[in-house]
Order: structure tokens, then sequence, then C-alpha cells
């Protein structure tokens, strides 16, 4: 009689390579998800200052629509005045005013905040304070605040500044991060994002106000127009961009 015998290997994997695939996996790992996180929170910016452009550009449309053209509103411009003790004083009761227009039907949950921070510019030196305690400010259901700083109708302009990513109650905001600048126009009518052409710093000026490299109190203030328009943030990775040759690092 035969007996045929059928045998069966067993086949898997010791305990040393599932060891150092895991290793492998997480040496992978720890190599990319940090540029994973910071292109997550760089899209998560560029959509929350969208939507915050949206809500201004709207709430500027709808004031006008309900009270007419900003020139009948009443605003002048900022005043600064300098005190006995040599300190300047600036009443900012004239963009309070332009606020109440621009806020009224914008979905806020606070009104003149008293909130601090440190304010760094783009490269992350210079920090400096600064205080909201008498600057008109709001802020939306989403936690954006919006303040506005100085008015000048008789040059047409004034300042409005958005600020992002929970970072005033973190105490630290950097320019071209976490604070964006607009200009309000009110002949014609129009919110343009600083870094625009015809806005504070236009495109020209890109190298020179939204640059890492570039040591200057405003460098990062004209970045806006640049997060909006080309829907990135590339310049806090690299400092060759151009409007007109070079949008992304890669």
């Amino acid at each position: 009689m035969n007996n045929n015998s059928t045998f069966y290997t067993k086949t898997g994997f010791t305990l040393a390579e599932v060891l150092i695939t895991l290793g492998i996996i997480g040496v992978v790992a720890a190599m990319t998800m940090p540029s994973l996180i910071t292109n997550h929170r760089e899209k998560k910016t560029v959509a929350q200052l969208k939507k915050a452009y949206s809500t201004l550009q709207q709430g500027y449309l709808m004031a006008i629509s309900k009270h007419g053209e900003p020139e009948s509103w009443g605003v002048g411009n900022t005043n600064t005045s300098t005190n006995e003790d040599g300190t300047t004083q600036t009443d900012y009761s004239e963009a309070e005013l332009l606020l109440e227009y621009l806020s009224e039907n914008m979905n806020t949950i606070n009104i003149n905040q008293e909130i601090e921070y440190t304010k760094y510019q783009l490269n992350g030196a210079n920090g400096r304070n600064v205080n909201l305690k008498n600057i008109p400010n709001i802020v939306l259901s989403d936690g954006t605040i919006i303040a506005l700083g100085y008015i000048t109708v008789t040059k047409n302009t004034g300042d409005i500044y958005v600020i992002l990513n929970g970072c005033a109650q973190n105490g630290r905001c950097t320019l071209g991060k976490d604070i964006f600048y607009f200009n309000i126009r009110f002949s014609p009518a129009k919110i343009i994002p600083v870094g625009a052409d015809g806005s504070q710093y236009p495109k020209e000026e890109f190298k020179n106000y939204c640059n890492k490299t570039v040591d200057a109190n405003d460098s990062g203030k004209g970045c806006t127009a640049w997060v909006l328009y080309n829907e990135n943030m590339d310049y806090l990775h690299c400092n060759d961009l151009d409007w007109n040759t070079k949008t992304q690092c890669h």
C-alpha cells in the first residue's frame, strides 16, 4: 500500500522582519508627517483668508446698498495727538464708525475685544506688543478677528487687517502667516488685498514685503494678495517666487 503524504510549508515573517518593517515605516512617517501637517495648515489658512475676504466684500456691498455710498457715512480721518508726557495717542473713533457699517451684516460673536499679542515680521524678528483694547475689532463666528487701523478718507484709503489661526489667543502672530492686510477704498468703493495692484504694496514690491529674507517692519504685509490669488503660502519655503514667472516653489 502506497502512502502518499502531502507536505505543507508554513511561511510568515519573523519577529525581526516585522520590527525592521515597522522601523522603516516609522522613519518614513517621521520624515513626511511634518510636511503634511504644514501643508494642511497652510491650506486651511488659505481657505480662512478667502472666506474672510468674501465676508468683508459682502459686508461692504450690503452697507452701501443700505446706507448709500461711503462718502455719505460721515467717516473722517484717524487723528493722532501728542500727550504732555510726549507719548502719542490715536483716536480710532472714525475707524470704529466705519467698522460699524462694515460689520452690520456679519455674523459676529464679539465686538471690541481687549486682545493682546506679540506681532512679528515674516522672518520671525522684531516682535512688537499689540493691544486691541482701543483698536476697533470684531470676532467672527469662526474665530477670525477683523480690525481696522488708520483711516485717511482724504487719501481714499484705510487699513483693515485679518487675524487668523487663533494666534492672538496664543499671544504670537506673524505677518503673512497669521495676519493679513487689506486696503479699503471709498471712491470707487472696494476692498483690495495688500500685495495686489492698486494696494499699499503692489505686485512689484512683492520681493520686499513678502520675503522671509527681508528684514523690514512691514515684511509679510504684502503677502495677502499672493495667498488669495495663487492659493498657496510657498513664500514661507522659498525666496525666488515671482508673480509673472514662478508662483510655486516646485
